[in-house]
């Protein structure tokens, strides 16, 4: 039985940490254990009521309430010391490590680097931003740069100059919520949530929500205040094709497992106005490439298996 200690802030929803944890709870003969009980309950089934859910951010859709009850493990800090000092976690994960960074110095005495996790999940790149600016950015760049000689640090808005120091990091899709099959009879062309237009954000429930992905053949997206967002996941996880017109901008060390190269295609297919009989052998690629490798449980895998590389 493999162990990992995830310590974590909790409190309310941090989709990169949310998505790891999500990923590691999914794998076989795995016990994750969480630092403290520090509300995260939200990411149990059933533990929340539907109405106190939707009070988190996104309503709480697609990441929340799907990891069984009796997966939920806490440790406290006294006993994560005691389990810490003797080396009984196989790892240890942070799992957005400038929100919360609790036993740190504890973690680095006695474990070595590749069994220390570092996710960095924030929007920001390093790069000079003029809403933040050059004092915030060079804080965080020295901040990151220390973690990263004390740990293997995942990075999911990655430059091409830092790939030799920080990894790749991307969300996930939860395997539960990825449709079993291409929905049929698709009544929209592309579907009625447009980013950016608050007017168009109408459901109320994740079925609601995914139906609108399921019956339409194209769903629009784009980059938010990072380039990784779990819209794009959620519309593929729907049978659905992300209409993605800036996607051929991204950075090429920033979201590397998504399809990007099938994402431009259908981006072709959307704006040359192709028939929905075109785009249906898009569609079934991009769905089954979702199972294979954009789901929490892949880049859980991929995180544990490139730290011990």
């Amino acid at each position: 039985m493999r162990r990992i200690l995830f310590i974590t802030r909790g409190g309310n929803l941090d989709y990169e940490n949310d998505c790891c944890f999500h990923g590691v709870c999914s794998l076989p003969e795995t016990e994750v254990c969480i630092l403290n009980e520090n509300n995260y309950d939200f990411m149990f089934k059933g533990l929340w009521s539907e109405e106190k859910r939707r009070t988190l951010y996104g309503k709480g859709f697609t990441i929340t309430n799907l990891i069984p009850p009796e997966k939920k493990h806490f440790h406290s800090r006294e006993e994560a010391l005691e389990n810490i000092r003797h080396n009984r976690y196989d790892h240890v994960i942070y799992g957005s490590i400038f929100r919360c960074s609790d036993l740190w110095e504890d973690v680095i005495k006695f474990y070595p680097r590749n069994r220390i996790l570092i996710i960095d999940g924030e929007d920001e790149d390093f790069h000079f931003r003029l809403t933040r600016g050059a004092r915030y950015r060079f804080f965080q760049e020295r901040k990151a740069l220390y973690y990263a000689k004390h740990g293997t640090y995942y990075k999911r808005e990655l430059l091409p100059q830092f790939r030799d120091v920080f990894r790749p990091v991307s969300f996930g899709i939860p395997e539960e919520v990825i449709v079993d099959r291409l929905p049929e009879n698709k009544e929209r062309r592309l579907a009625f949530i447009i980013p950016g237009k608050v007017e168009t954000y109408i459901y109320k429930d994740e079925k609601s929500y995914y139906g609108g992905y399921q019956k339409s053949v194209f769903g629009m997206t784009c980059k938010k205040c990072g380039w990784d967002c779990l819209r794009h996941y959620e519309i593929l996880a729907n049978g659905c094709i992300p209409y993605f017109p800036d996607i051929a901008e991204c950075p090429p060390d920033t979201m590397v497992f998504f399809p990007k190269a099938l994402v431009r295609y259908g981006n072709l297919l959307y704006e040359k106005g192709a028939s929905d009989g075109e785009c249906e052998e898009l569609n079934r690629r991009l769905l089954e490439y979702t199972r294979k490798f954009l789901t929490t449980k892949f880049m859980a895998e991929y995180l544990l298996s490139s730290a011990d590389e």
